[in-house]
């Protein structure tokens, strides 16, 4: 029975993507317990092909935004729950097992609807970042807009939660993570742990250099403004 369905949003990830992958299909939980679904948005690179190695199900599609990607990638999946990273992560061998007992265990006491771990970078500027994800999420987003934000590459979500609060509603270019945990809430708690045990590893090229991340920011501050006041948002994140 599929428990976790892993749900990958993609657009020319060729020098990330069979780590990626790889990481996920050498994953303690057993293999027949959780589905890996990519969702390419029409990639001109040997992203989809590289990705038909490892996943279950590969699906290319022409419309943009990662929203749009993990949404479709959700509909299309036969999990109870859906686990949601992005190409340029990586997963240590137990997390999907990490992930499923804690929320199951979460669940005993309360209703949640979605868990988020930290996601861990390696170089000094990878740990500002990573310190920055969970602040964000933790405590400054419940004051922004009401809910902890998920981190959209470490996060386990209840797919019958995901699709009654989204269904119909016009999805975000950018900032998916925190579009979701605005309408999952309606539903559950939404978690941030910083737990060790629930930690993936992310790349550092959103800060590769300052100028990337100085318009990295700026386009940041623009999708807040804009999540907030017109509940979506119009711009993309820059790559």
């Amino acid at each position: 029975m599929i428990r976790i369905a892993v749900v990958i949003p993609t657009y020319e990830e060729e020098k990330y993507i069979e780590k990626c992958l790889k990481s996920l299909t050498n994953q303690t939980l057993n293999r027949n317990d959780y589905e890996i679904i990519v969702v390419d948005a029409n990639s001109r690179d040997k992203t989809v092909e590289i990705a038909k190695k490892y996943a279950d199900k590969i699906f290319v599609v022409n419309k943009k935004g990662i929203a749009y990607g993990r949404f479709f990638g959700i509909k299309k999946s036969k999990g109870e729950l859906i686990y949601t990273t992005d190409a340029d992560c990586r997963a240590p061998k137990k997390l999907l097992q990490k992930f499923y007992d804690k929320f199951i265990s979460l669940n005993k006491r309360k209703k949640v609807v979605a868990l988020s771990g930290i996601t861990k970078f390696q170089r000094f500027r990878g740990k500002l970042l990573e310190e920055w994800y969970y602040i964000y999420g933790k405590f400054i987003s419940p004051i922004q807009f009401g809910t902890v934000s998920l981190n959209g590459q470490n996060s386990l979500i209840k797919k019958s939660a995901i699709l009654r609060s989204i269904s119909g509603k016009k999805l975000p270019l950018f900032m998916d993570d925190n579009f979701f945990s605005i309408h999952l809430r309606k539903f559950g708690d939404v978690i941030f742990s910083k737990s060790q045990e629930l930690a993936n590893y992310g790349s550092e090229r959103r800060i590769k250099n300052l100028n990337f991340a100085v318009r990295s920011l700026c386009r940041y501050l623009i999708a807040m403004r804009e999540l907030k006041k017109y509940g979506t948002v119009s711009i993309e994140q820059i790559r």
